[in-house]
């Protein structure tokens, strides 16, 4: 019903000057039933009644009150809500209960879904209260029962980002690198010259972007410098998913900014390798989820792979006793995901001074590592280096012998595999020197 292309008014009983009453007759309690006039304002009480849902009805109306609220025709409900979600938020990020924090909930998806489907222009009209008065307080607010919720944590990642897209223009970046050509014709014609490196500023002839030289000449607001440092903040989340929300909404709010701003965001994620202890697994796993988020849009300039291969080896063979049991394993797989992407982003010009470093640590960590998917997930990027790039020793014929259904069995990875694999020179002294420096050590 909220998508039909035409004024809701032709399909409503009631007039236009009832909904429009109806609506400015918003109880404080919202979720309450209303029976006043207007499909609107019934679609809207619908929505609100389930924001406390703890199941899946409350996607569901989150979705429906988003499409209902970014409507042309419906500007004044999104007036209302956001008064209210403001009001309501503020409020009890202070003080809130069990029912309260389901609400809280219920509001910031809501809201996550209206910033990412509402217009530019009227969104950014709201962004910078929603900033203070909903992000703000509960970002920072002590109340247990919001500062250890998971899914507020995850949803406070999703919004924060389309906050900040807000105030930046919609359009590609001029500056970011891409290999080869957006369409494939262009590919596979003859005329095209091959190219092993594209310059940082080459992009698709059908690619709108910002022509102002270098970059772009924006001026970017205080609001989404806080934004930035509020997602580096969340890369060192407890928990994965809130990780893996903030490294994605990184990389969207890089790709919409100056060359010198989004140089200052990559190197940002660089030192958190650095600043961070060997013991914070969180920051390593939530700093590579954000280099492979960056390596794939094409944010991570190719003058910037020297300063970053050091930090993928390491956390590559990221290993960390806590208690009784290993920690690390996410760290590891991140780190195979920023391999795979660099295969996937980069020429083989870019990635060739780097192999002799990255190719032997992936074969380590296929052969080696303890966690099947860890195993998997480094065969996949070698898998991916190989066939694109083409420039790995021996890539062709260890894909033959380490492969998917091979890996799943640590025993004959050890017993069969890593032996097979040690007969080419170039894998041989690293597979060996990890076993005798690492392997050998019972802990």
């Amino acid at each position: 019903l909220v998508l039909i292309p035409f004024d809701l008014e032709t399909v409503d009983v009631a007039s236009a000057e009832d909904t429009d009453d109806a609506l400015s007759r918003l109880a404080v309690d919202v979720g309450e039933a209303d029976r006043s006039p207007g499909i609107v304002r019934q679609l809207f009480d619908l929505c609100l009644q389930y924001l406390d849902d703890p199941g899946p009805t409350r996607l569901m109306s989150c979705v429906l009150l988003s499409r209902l609220l970014t409507r042309p025709d419906t500007r004044f409900a999104l007036d209302v809500f956001m008064r209210w979600a403001m009001t309501f938020s503020s409020e009890k990020a202070s003080a809130a209960d069990h029912k309260d924090v389901l609400r809280i909930a219920g509001v910031l998806q809501s809201l996550a879904f209206t910033f990412r489907l509402g217009s530019r222009t009227i969104m950014q009209s709201f962004a910078q209260d929603v900033w203070e008065r909903v992000i703000s307080p509960l970002c920072s607010s002590q109340t247990r029962s919001i500062a250890s919720s998971v899914v507020i944590r995850k949803l406070l990642a999703k919004l924060v980002p389309r906050v900040g897209m807000a105030f930046l223009p919609q359009k590609v970046v001029a500056w970011r690198y891409q290999r080869g050509h957006r369409s494939l014709s262009q590919n596979l014609s003859n005329c095209v010259v091959e190219r092993d490196h594209m310059e940082p500023d080459a992009i698709g002839e059908d690619t709108e972007v910002e022509d102002t030289g270098g970059g772009m000449d924006v001026t970017c607001p205080e609001l989404v410098e806080e934004v930035v440092e509020t997602l580096l903040q969340l890369l060192g989340d407890k928990d994965t998913v809130v990780r893996w929300s903030a490294a994605k909404g990184l990389a969207r709010v890089t790709a919409r900014l100056p060359l010198e701003m989004a140089d200052e965001v990559v190197a940002s994620v660089l030192d958190t390798f650095s600043a961070v202890a060997q013991d914070q697994d969180a920051s390593w796993h939530g700093g590579c989820l954000a280099l492979a988020e960056l390596a794939q849009r094409g944010l991570l300039l190719p003058a910037r792979i020297p300063d970053t291969v050091p930090h993928v080896v390491r956390a590559l063979l990221f290993d960390m006793r806590r208690g009784s049991h290993s920690v690390g394993a996410g760290v590891r797989d991140a780190a195979a995901y920023v391999c795979w992407a660099f295969a996937r982003a980069y020429a083989p010009g870019d990635i060739a001074p780097h192999v002799e470093t990255l190719a032997p640590t992936l074969m380590v960590a296929t052969l080696f590592d303890r966690e099947v998917n860890c195993r998997r997930a480094a065969s996949a990027a070698f898998q991916e280096a190989v066939g694109r790039l083409g420039n790995l020793p021996n890539g062709i014929a260890i894909l033959g012998i380490a492969d998917y259904y091979s890996l799943g069995n640590r025993t004959a990875t050890y017993t069969s595999l890593a032996p097979r694999v040690a007969k080419f020179e170039v894998y041989r002294e690293p597979l060996i020197n990890h076993l005798l420096d690492v392997k050998l050590r019972h802990w």
